[in-house]
């Protein structure tokens, strides 16, 4: 069988996804233990400080080597083999016995944990196999007789990524960054024209969003919503330039977000005078076919005039 580059990207955001998963169920084991103000407790937070390290390091360590192995060979290395899929696949097993059982810590009163080692050796373990399974693709990779590889983003540099919130899930990253497509990180659940698609890292699900208000209409499709979509909770982010205050907001709904597009990110509607619609905030690609959102007012489209995406005026 033939790894389609789909399965390696989604293998490699689900485990970083992960880590950051545990690092929440850790903050929440601590916080517990704080309240429970014992010799034990004190003891035991200081072992839980060590394994939040250990998940940090990890899943930043896994981030710069996936992006590293993807900048020298490009979508060559997203496409992956046999051998790649079953060592992520092994380090994603590992990862998912270990959130397991910080999953049961969290939920037992008093909060017990034992095997204290187990943890920490987990989540290395994670890392290793994960690191391992990357740097050995590449070096089959990087050996074998090819052409030229095509890169999506050549000359990419890492210090271009944007500083988004840290609730997005990482394949919602990945796509803003423009190192992987919509396609790539979630799946059509239906064939229906409006159905949904799912994340395949977070499991989200999403379907596209409009809003109606008097002589207009925004909307916002599920690829944009891709992009906004927190991978620990089911909350919403902005996708805008030129943020204000709000956009750091945590957006419960959909509606929520879409209501936020128009107050933060669409100049009033108002008789003689053009519309202006703020432009995606990532590295992507962005005209008005592919932003993924837009607004139409009493029939009128938005148009790309300069930089800017507007709505115009009434001839």
């Amino acid at each position: 069988m033939v790894v389609s580059g789909l399965e390696i990207v989604a293998l490699v955001m689900a485990i970083i996804s992960g880590f950051n998963a545990a690092d929440g169920l850790i903050k929440s084991i601590k916080e517990r233990l704080q309240k429970q103000k014992d010799s034990r407790s004190a003891t035991a937070i200081q072992r839980l400080d060590t394994i939040l390290r250990s998940t940090i390091n990890g899943r930043d360590d896994v981030q710069r080597g996936y992006e590293s192995c993807i900048q020298l060979l490009g979508n060559k290395f997203s496409h992956g083999d046999d051998m790649a899929k079953l060592g992520l696949e092994a380090a994603l097993d590992i990862q998912q016995k270990f959130i397991s059982r910080l999953k049961l810590a969290q939920n037992s009163t008093p909060v017990v944990m034992s095997d204290w080692g187990m943890f920490e050796l987990a989540s290395n373990r994670c890392q290793t196999q994960t690191l391992d399974t990357l740097k050995q693709l590449y070096q089959r990779l990087a050996s074998a007789p090819h052409k030229s590889p095509l890169m999506r983003n050549p000359g990419l540099n890492i210090s271009r990524r944007r500083n988004y919130p840290r609730d997005l899930c990482q394949s919602a990253i990945a796509y803003r960054d423009n190192r992987a497509e919509f396609a790539e990180l979630a799946y059509r659940t239906s064939a229906a024209q409006n159905s949904e698609w799912l994340c395949k890292s977070c499991r989200r699900i999403f379907s596209p969003a409009s809003l109606s208000i008097p002589d207009a209409k925004l909307w916002i499709s599920v690829s944009s919503l891709f992009k906004a979509h927190c991978g620990n909770s089911d909350g919403w982010m902005c996708i805008w330039e030129n943020p204000t205050p709000e956009c750091t907001c945590h957006f419960t709904t959909r509606k929520e977000l879409i209501q936020h597009m128009k107050r933060v990110h669409v100049t009033p509607i108002e008789p003689g005078h053009d519309i202006r619609v703020d432009r995606p905030f990532d590295l992507r690609r962005n005209d008005i076919d592919s932003c993924g959102y837009g607004i139409t007012v009493q029939g009128r489209g938005m148009i790309i005039v300069g930089s800017h995406f507007v709505v115009p005026q009434a001839v």
